[in-house]
């Protein structure tokens, strides 16, 4: 349901709706006042030819009562009353006339060719039987007003004419008289002409009160509204508020402020929050690259401890060959020893060189078991951390490590065992072998 066309108007629209509206109804109370004036003196101007009919009616009846006293007779009292009349003068020349209950004129002053004729078949410039309505006046009521226009006698003019009619029964004669309204409807044009420049004079002056009262709530009014449209579309408040006024709008500005100082607090907040997803994107980015670096790194780490465990493994498999060749040369040599009884110095020299070799051999295989069991716990260790690795982790700094020989594998490398003679000079005796075979192996 659309509202009214007013209440669609703007507030400034509403006021000077408002003007309009005082504004006609000055000018109808104005033109109603004159309307009003213009029936009272109408009304006046028909109470005072009443009255002045009333006075020719007196005429009419003392000069009866003479005729009744038999001071004159009665047609000399007609005739002296009728000549009192014709004479009489009131006003602007203004005059009475007299008729019969036929309709037959009697006297006339300023018409005396009508004497004795009767005229209802004369109408005015407007086309009225003014005649026939006072002779209807005289027949029915006795008494009335009848309205036609009529010329003047300086000027012969057709002017607005208000007539009153009264019988005088005894006589059987009508007194007539009326003035023309041509003055009353100037006095009110002229009254109108007052009234409109009063009425356009207060007009004009509330709507310059009205005008200064509905700017300054209009323009207020339209910052408001443009502050509330900028809050709503997330953009800055361009308008000055009113916020030391004491009335309702001055209450609207400072909640408006409000408004305002939530959404540059929320602006804020979301600008940080905004900044904080993209610290943490980027942060969450550079996380991911440092774990995929990590996994490559932790790839080729587990590639190369592959690798160096299949060359621990050959290794540790020659170092057990060459431990198993050295057993067995052992034994040959203590066989050989035994046998080498004759070249004992040399004998024994070499037997000690050999228990020696036989001992740094042992040791390296202890060392190089050592290093594949730790080669193997690092491998196991570096599987786990690549596959368990958590995604979203700080990734560290992995130094690879540096691919050289250890003292234990240099160790390990194969030394010549010592030559041991081609034939002993002598067969050691009993007391030396055990003593050579009682050594401790280091």
């Amino acid at each position: 349901m659309r509202a009214p066309a007013l209440m669609r108007l703007r507030v400034s629209g509403r006021l000077y709706a408002l003007v309009a509206l005082f504004a006609l109804g000055c000018a109808a109370l104005a033109a109603m006042l004159i309307w009003l004036q213009g029936q009272r003196a109408v009304a006046a101007r028909q109470q005072s030819l009443q009255e002045l009919v009333d006075t020719a009616i007196g005429v009419l009846d003392a000069h009866k009562k003479l005729a009744d006293a038999g001071e004159m007779s009665v047609e000399d009292a007609k005739k002296r009353a009728l000549k009192v009349l014709e004479s009489a003068r009131y006003g602007h020349g203004d005059y009475f006339t007299v008729r019969s209950l036929e309709g037959i004129t009697v006297m006339h002053p300023t018409a005396p060719q009508t004497v004795g004729t009767n005229r209802d078949g004369v109408t005015d410039a407007k086309g009225r039987y003014y005649v026939r309505e006072i002779n209807n006046v005289i027949k029915t009521t006795g008494e009335g007003y009848v309205n036609y226009t009529f010329p003047r006698p300086d000027t012969k003019v057709e002017t607005e004419k208000t007539s009153f009619i009264k019988v005088y029964r005894p006589w059987g004669l009508a007194v007539l008289t009326g003035v023309y309204i041509d003055d009353i409807d100037a006095e009110l044009y002229t009254s109108m002409i007052q009234a409109a420049a009063v009425t356009f004079v207060l007009v004009i002056v509330l709507g310059g009160i009205v005008f200064w009262v509905a700017r300054g709530i209009a323009a207020p009014l339209a910052r408001l509204r443009t502050s509330m449209l900028e809050l709503a579309e997330n953009r800055p408040m361009s308008a000055k508020l009113d916020l030391d006024r004491d009335d309702e709008i001055g209450e609207m500005g400072r909640a408006v402020e409000v408004f305002r100082d939530n959404a540059e607090t929320r602006r804020a907040l979301e600008a940080t929050t905004h900044s904080e997803d993209a610290k943490r994107a980027e942060r969450q980015t550079r996380i991911d690259r440092l774990i995929a670096e990590f996994r490559t790194s932790v790839g080729s780490v587990l590639t190369a401890v592959e690798s160096n465990m299949k060359k621990l493994e050959s290794t540790a498999s020659s170092l057990t060959n060459v431990a198993s060749d050295a057993s067995n040369q052992a034994a040959a040599a203590a066989d050989a020893s035994e046998q080498a009884a004759g070249n004992v110095p040399n004998v024994a020299s070499a037997a000690e060189e050999l228990g020696s070799s036989v001992g740094e051999i042992g040791r390296q295989v202890a060392q190089a078991n050592a290093v594949v069991t730790e080669a193997s716990a690092m491998a196991s260790r570096s599987a786990r951390a690549s596959r368990w690795w958590p995604r979203r982790s700080r990734a560290l700094p992995i130094k690879r490590p540096k691919q050289r020989r250890t003292s234990a594998l240099r160790s390990l490398e194969f030394r010549p065992r010592p030559r041991m003679p081609s034939k002993p000079s002598a067969r050691l005796p009993r007391p030396w072998k055990r003593s050579i075979a009682s050594r401790p192996r280091s």
